[in-house]
């Protein structure tokens, strides 16, 4: 079964992109078959991908409400995907939503001072409301960067 993972922080600058590109590039090395998709308006990931030696499937989406569509038609890709990781911007927004919404996992990166502290926790609320609303259970963990 394919894990779609969304890495998410209203906070810019927490290492989302970051966090998303080591863990799919080490799953690559491992023999697994990953997409990442960047809804990132900066499209830092998109810029990773086209350079990157690594053999993994990218896109960008800019339209909120086509990221549940294409995640799902990714699901559906013979051969299927191991995973597909989902990068958000820095802000809170409606994709990031969406992003929550498509996920079985959320990643919250958060570095070791106040303003992520207090991002990472706002937006494992906005996770837990996103959940609710849903009404699925989508566990959202905190990653620690830079320490």
């Amino acid at each position: 079964m394919t894990q779609v993972i969304s890495v998410v922080q209203e906070k810019g600058g927490a290492g989302k992109t970051t966090l998303l590109t080591a863990i799919a590039s080490l799953m690559v090395q491992d023999g697994a078959r990953i997409a990442v998709i960047d809804t990132d308006p900066q499209r830092h990931l998109e810029a990773w991908a086209k350079k990157a030696q690594t053999d993994l499937d990218w896109l960008y989406e800019e339209d909120d409400e086509k990221l549940i569509p294409t995640v799902k038609a990714l699901k559906k890709a013979d051969p299927a995907y191991d995973a597909i990781f989902v990068d958000t911007a820095g802000f809170k927004s409606a994709m990031a939503m969406h992003a929550i919404a498509a996920a079985n996992l959320i990643l919250i990166p958060s570095k070791a001072n106040e303003a992520d502290a207090k991002g990472a926790k706002r937006t494992f609320s906005h996770v837990q409301s996103v959940a609710e609303t849903m009404e699925k259970e989508i566990p959202a963990l905190v990653v620690m960067m830079d320490v």
